[in-house]
């Protein structure tokens, strides 16, 4: 079994400045500071109201209802989720940074003796904007929301979650790395399947899990139990 180097990242203002939903909010015409001050403040009210509510994957809600005919997104699906990923602007010299990763595979040292390197991307944010992105070809796999188009008076729009993630889940996504779940071609295994940490697909220790904050401190407590290691992304000027 060939020893696996997994780099693995977070998006929104780890390889991005801002949120990768700002080309929607450009080509609608919508301010996106004030489409999260509005989401940050539903969830308030309704945890005013008694109830718990996921903080990371609410704002999905919001696509979905400003989606629908007459929605401020009105006819957000996702060919166009993809089409706006192209719109994404990187870090500089991000893409070039998960190019080299991948060109190391092609090194003699790192091959001769098995070793393969592969970029991921865990991410809270939306899964086909990522896919329509730069640098989504240099990716081996990504974990992010997916939403289900429906049919609803004459148009096609974001109508269902299929699968979102939070800070919390992304270490189920960690876990599937480490197992190889969604990664191995037709393997039936899921991230609850027992097998030998030996025989595990990618070691947690050589695992490195890239992000930019607080958020991501569970991911961060178990990459380091685990003994990989972690890497903090501070924007220039913010130190």
């Amino acid at each position: 079994m060939a020893d696996v180097i997994a780099t693995i990242w977070d998006f929104d203002k780890t390889l991005i400045p801002n949120y990768m939903q700002e080309p929607i909010f450009k080509h609608y015409k919508f301010d996106g500071a004030q489409f999260w001050a509005e989401n940050r403040k539903e969830i308030q009210a309704l945890r005013d109201q008694g109830l718990d509510v996921n903080e990371d994957s609410f704002y999905l809600n919001r696509f979905l209802e400003f989606s629908k005919k007459g929605g401020m997104f009105e006819g957000l699906n996702n060919d166009l989720l993809v089409r706006f990923g192209k719109e994404i602007e990187f870090y500089e010299g991000a893409v070039d940074l998960f190019t080299a990763v991948n060109k190391l595979n092609d090194e003699p040292q790192y091959r001769d003796a098995g070793i393969t390197f592969e970029n991921y991307i865990v991410s809270t944010g939306l899964k086909r904007m990522i896919i329509g992105s730069d640098i989504f070809p240099h990716v081996k796999h990504v974990w992010g929301a997916e939403l289900v188009d429906v049919e609803e008076n004459g148009l096609r729009h974001l109508g269902k979650i299929a699968y979102s993630l939070d800070n919390t889940s992304k270490t189920k996504a960690i876990f599937e790395i480490n197992k190889g779940v969604g990664v191995v071609e037709g393997a039936s295994i899921d991230v609850n399947s027992k097998i030998p940490e030996s025989e595990r697909r990618v070691r947690f220790r050589n695992m490195v899990y890239v992000a930019d904050g607080p958020s991501d401190v569970p991911a961060f407590s178990l990459i380091n139990e685990k003994g990989g290691a972690n890497l903090g992304c501070i924007p220039e000027g913010q130190q």
